[in-house]
């Protein structure tokens, strides 16, 4: 293998790849990115056997080869050198690495070591904007269970009906669901491992598109010349909507910004407890948060709008408030249905794509 290539962009490709190298592993040669040089083009591989990233980049190919370098090393090797052109040469289970002033040598895996990987076949196919499926990303996974008793719940939905996708998290104490509309009808759900959404986060741009291809037992996404793979969770989604309220005797509509601080400052002491425990009391517009522990007592005050009953209720303040940091507007809305049935949180427009349900703390008598 032979071939030249700018550093800033062989650098960029082995920061995507790097994204699914796992941090353990008992096979050391998955430590490695595979690199296939060929029509003009470096594609580069990495896998945990969970995950699997390719990406490609333009080259000047001058002889064509397959290797398997240790990413940390190469990685670090490119990430030093000028952004200049990079001549990368593999002869006798070396690869030799020039830039400038600089020459490197180091040895490489034997390529009948790697795994075979997921292999790409027909499945059904959706197109969604990367800066769409980065913000259902977002505003979801980080509601999805850390409960490995429950794999289902450490997985996203993707629930396609009709001319909609909803991407639905639960952990059993709050739900989050980001609703994009499509063009095409499609009837298809799928359960998506968190990490893989968190990785795959991290690598998409904002513009542009995604294809997304939902194969057996599989999904893989791609872009811009990167695709990853990932295998999908097996089992039965909970059927969400069937617990969202329907029926709300108070709502309040509040600056989200607002809100979100004052939660936080009274975080700062309710923390220090297991439960994490925040008082909310609603009365003719003000909201009132407090929180009693060993160490201290917190009073905040919020005004907005306030619709039906007056409420006293308690939450979880993280679980709270995480729900509030994904949303994207500044006024939000809360509904409620008393003090011991779940509150929703959506934001205050005409047609809310995001909702956030979480469940209340029972107050001791």
């Amino acid at each position: 293998m032979k071939l030249s290539i700018q550093q800033k962009n062989l650098l960029k490709h082995i920061n995507i790849a790097q994204r699914a190298i796992g941090t353990h592993t008992t096979l050391p040669v998955l430590e490695g990115i595979y690199l296939i040089a060929k029509d003009n083009t470096l594609e580069l591989i990495a896998t945990d056997l969970k995950i699997s990233i390719h990406s490609k980049v333009d080259a000047l190919v001058k002889e064509e080869g397959e290797i398997i370098v240790n990413s940390n090393l190469f990685g670090n090797i490119i990430r030093k050198l000028p952004d200049e052109i990079v001549e990368l040469e593999a002869n006798d289970n070396l690869l030799q690495i020039k830039c400038a002033y600089s020459s490197f040598s180091i040895h490489l895996y034997e390529e009948d070591e790697y795994p075979s990987i997921f292999n790409e076949e027909n499945g059904d196919m959706v197109t969604i904007s990367s800066g769409s499926l980065k913000d259902s990303i977002s505003q979801t996974v980080f509601a999805t269970s850390q409960e490995l008793t429950k794999p289902i719940l450490t997985g996203v939905l993707m629930n396609q009906k009709s001319k909609k996708i909803d991407f639905v998290a639960l952990d059993g104490y709050r739900i989050a669901i980001k609703t994009l509309m499509m063009e095409k009808e499609n009837e298809k759900q799928v359960i998506i491992p968190a990490k893989a959404l968190q990785e795959l986060n991290r690598i998409l741009p904002e513009e542009g598109d995604t294809l997304i291809k939902i194969l057996k037992g599989s999904v893989v996404f791609e872009f811009e010349g990167t695709r990853l793979f990932t295998r999908l969770l097996d089992g039965n989604f909970i059927q969400y909507e069937t617990v969202i309220e329907s029926v709300f005797s108070t709502y309040f509509s509040v600056n989200r910004k607002s809100l979100e601080e004052s939660i936080e400052r009274a975080a700062l002491l309710s923390r220090e407890e297991r439960t994490n425990l925040i008082k909310l009391d609603l009365n003719s517009g003000r909201l009132t948060i407090t929180s009693n522990t060993e160490i201290g007592h917190v009073t905040e005050i919020v005004d907005g709008k306030q619709e039906g009953e007056n409420l006293i209720i308690a939450f979880n303040a993280r679980y709270l408030m995480e729900g509030i940091k994904a949303m994207r507007e500044s006024e939000i809305k809360m509904k409620f249905s008393g003090p011991l049935r779940a509150c929703i949180i959506e934001e205050l427009n005409e047609n809310p794509d995001f909702i956030y349900v979480v469940l209340p703390v029972k107050l001791a008598e």
